[in-house]
């Protein structure tokens, strides 16, 4: 221990404390520099001011990144490239889910220079693809909901083959007047005259026209009111019933008032 101190007292020494560094004048070199500085500022103030266009530097920044495979943020629109612009384009209709639009835009641009389409017409035969393919699949929807059995329709109904159908009066029918005066329709006759084709017919022109239709037998709507009576969903049931615009039983059709 002896031995340690002694090294350690050896190290420390009983010299002043270093002084602090004394400021040394200019050389000449440096004022001399210093007054051609101050010379140019002056000069600049007394001149006409330039203005840089950051315009410039912002074509030449997206020019750059495009060769160089990265893509530049831009928070001007005026400034965003044709490769940004279009990855927007895309990111926006996915965002919105107009997936039809989405998979139909590189179609429709090129049809837009092909034909050289303005950009009114071009936006206008984008979303037409996207609103076509809504109502498709709408229609498809109110087609599995309403349960027809057969795909008829009035052009399928041979009324030279049944003279008693008053086929003016089907036509009427078609129009679907009666589902604004919420009036019941009742086919009455014998099997095979064409109740069940006609009813589920008129029920077909009501789902093309945008009508949610339910199609059931009477003995099925008995049977089903009954199950949900005893089951105590009685009212679930008759909301489900009095959902459709249009529900058709055997030979009748009966609207929802």
């Amino acid at each position: 221990m002896i031995a340690l101190e002694r090294a350690v007292l050896a190290q420390v020494s009983d010299r002043a404390p270093c002084k602090t560094k004394t400021r040394r004048p200019l050389s000449p070199e440096a004022l001399a520099e210093a007054e051609r500085l101050r010379g140019l500022a002056a000069a600049a103030d007394s001149a006409e001011r330039v203005v840089i266009n950051l315009d410039t530097y912002a074509a030449v920044a997206d020019r750059s990144d495009t060769r160089g495979g990265t893509q530049r943020v831009s928070t001007s629109p005026a400034h965003m490239s044709e490769a940004r612009r279009y990855s927007q384009l895309r990111a926006h209709l996915s965002y919105l889910k107009l997936n039809d639009a989405f998979d139909a835009l590189p179609r429709v641009l090129d049809q837009a220079r092909a034909e050289n389409l303005s950009m009114t017409a071009t936006l206008e035969r984008l979303l037409e693809i996207e609103v076509e393919a809504t109502e498709s699949r709408r229609l498809a929807a109110r087609e599995r909901f309403a349960c027809l059995p057969e795909p008829w329709t009035l052009s399928d109904f041979d009324f030279s083959a049944q003279r008693r159908v008053d086929e003016k009066l089907i036509r009427d029918l078609a129009t679907l007047r009666f589902l604004d005066d919420a009036s019941n329709v009742l086919f009455v006759g014998p099997p095979g005259v064409g109740k069940t084709m006609l009813s589920v017919a008129l029920g077909r022109a009501a789902v093309d026209a945008g009508h949610r239709v339910y199609f059931t037998t009477a003995a099925e709507l008995a049977a089903k009111c009954h199950k949900a009576a005893l089951a105590g969903r009685w009212k679930t049931c008759m909301r489900f019933f009095a959902g459709p615009r249009l529900r058709r039983g055997t030979a009748c059709l009966t609207p929802t008032s």
